[in-house]
């Protein structure tokens, strides 16, 4: 007889994060800066995956600006996003595809009606190229020139709406990471980058079965060694703080240890090893 189906057959999981980030999926920054170019901050974590170079593709996309024109910063996390900022099950683009091109073809709009209303002109007689704004008659402005007055628009004066996929030039062409560079130079910056006044490294003794506990634990080795700042019992495992990482590393190492086994590891010893009595 055929089995219930579970729940990868009712619902796909990628879809379900969609849905749960749908009510703060609007509320991204996007910026046009008087140099003209334009800074989106993206409420997922780049974690090597390329999503900030893909959103990147997107904005420039609507936006008609060059790809290097397009900066990808992370945000700050923003407790008002809620799932809007979760990273994880191939989601990113799936869920930011749509929000990115809709934000950033409202800025478009935006810039094309402070052209038109600067020039006395018809808002739907102007185009957009590679960062500017182009009126029949040849005149050019600059997104930099325009940006203050577009950010005053509060009601566009041409829809908008992002481009159909039959117009898209950069979108689903190959294209090189805008942060390789970066990576490649050192020039990119890490969570172990990153400075909190006051903060030291620390490292995690860990259980070697899953829902392990530490079952007792003997620091003194640890404590004497140069450096150790303390050592401490957490959810989970033993932390260790030093000076430096590689103190701490050496520490955490120097640990007397004895673990609890978690309920994974129970189950194992009474079903018993292949070949092996149970126990």
């Amino acid at each position: 007889m055929p089995g219930l189906p579970g729940l990868p057959d009712l619902a796909d999981f990628g879809d379900a994060l969609i849905l749960a980030g749908l009510p703060t999926a609007h509320l991204l920054v996007l910026q046009v800066g008087e140099d003209g170019r334009a800074r989106l901050e993206l409420t997922r974590a780049e974690v090597g995956q390329g999503i900030a170079t893909a959103v990147a593709m997107l904005v420039a996309e609507e936006l008609d600006l060059r790809l290097e024109d397009v900066d990808v910063p992370l945000s700050d996390a923003r407790p008002e996003l809620v799932f809007s900022q979760f990273t994880g099950a191939s989601n990113s683009i799936r869920s930011l595809y749509d929000p990115v091109r809709i934000v950033a073809a409202a800025a478009r709009a935006r810039l094309v009606t402070a052209a038109a209303q600067a020039w006395g002109v018809p808002a739907g007689s102007l185009t957009t190229r590679e960062g500017s704004v182009v009126a029949p008659d040849g005149r050019e402005a600059t997104y930099g020139s325009l940006s203050a007055a577009a950010a005053q628009v509060l009601g566009p004066a041409v829809p908008a709406l992002p481009k159909p996929a039959a117009q898209h030039k950069l979108v689903g062409k190959p294209t090189a990471r805008i942060d390789a560079r970066d990576l490649v130079t050192g020039k990119a910056q890490y969570a172990l980058d990153l400075s909190v006044p006051g903060a030291m490294p620390a490292v995690v003794a860990r259980p070697p079965t899953l829902g392990g506990k530490v079952a007792s634990f003997d620091d003194s080795a640890a404590l004497a060694m140069p450096g150790v700042l303390a050592v401490a019992p957490i959810d989970g495992g033993v932390a260790v703080v030093a000076e430096t990482f590689d103190q701490a590393l050496r520490a955490r190492d120097a640990l007397a240890l004895a673990w609890q086994g978690g309920p994974v590891s129970r189950r194992r010893r009474s079903r018993g090893r292949p070949g092996g009595p149970s126990s």
